[in-house]
């Protein structure tokens, strides 16, 4: 069985100073005795006095192995593919694997680490060759009641063919059940993506704040 969700979150100004900032995900969870499977679409763009100022789409899958009841460890594939105007390439894409690790698991609290490697590659840039990357993530959730529930992850990516360069994305946030009948929520969140080397003239640090209204279903 799946449980998906939906959320959508504008905001915009027209006067003096015309802008419009929107941002949609896309999720989808299945879990089972063997398996957990999660997808993930996120679209975010921006504009301002008629320039654009963020433009950038990504799609993230991950299937986790689990071993049975009782045994903490996993074994994970994850990919992504992503698209981004305003970075020194046009697309990137990353396959990961490698086992992950229940430091928590309850009713009401996950504590998950994950280490792995895997490859990523740009595409449209000035360097389009495949790297070796390194994967370490920590992905935490916390429900504190019925409606409200925490969320923080962060994942460190070790280049290991351009040593010391590294990635790292973190993400964190609150989710607010609003309406248990039509399962209505309110998403307030904060994420960063740190690049060292981004190249061009991209900045290294990526820092996005979003509310977003949505939809379990």
């Amino acid at each position: 069985g799946w449980d998906g969700s939906v959320a959508f979150g504008l905001t915009g100004n027209s006067g003096n100073t015309e802008n419009l900032s929107l941002r949609g995900t896309i999720g989808a969870k299945r879990t089972s005795e063997r398996y957990e499977t999660t997808l993930g679409f996120l679209y975010a763009y921006s504009n301002q006095d008629s320039d654009t100022t963020e433009n950038r789409a990504r799609f993230d899958a991950r299937n986790d192995w689990l071993f049975g009841e009782g045994n903490r460890w996993r074994y994970f594939i994850s990919g992504f593919a992503e698209y981004d105007e305003f970075q020194d390439w046009d697309f990137r894409l990353g396959l990961f694997n490698g086992v992950g690790y229940d430091f928590i698991k309850s009713e009401r609290t996950t504590l998950t680490g994950r280490a792995g490697f895997g490859v990523v590659s740009d595409f449209g840039g000035d360097d389009d060759d495949v790297r070796l990357e390194g994967l370490l993530g920590i992905d935490w959730t916390h429900q504190l009641n019925d409606r409200n529930k925490l969320y923080a992850s962060a994942t460190y990516y070790p280049d290991f063919t351009d040593i010391p360069e590294f990635r790292l994305e973190a993400k964190a946030g609150w989710e607010i059940q609003i309406n248990e009948t039509n399962r209505m929520f309110l998403n307030l969140g904060i994420e960063d993506r740190y690049d060292s080397n981004p190249g061009g003239d991209s900045v290294n640090n990526d820092i996005a704040y979003f509310a977003l209204l949505g939809w379990n279903f």
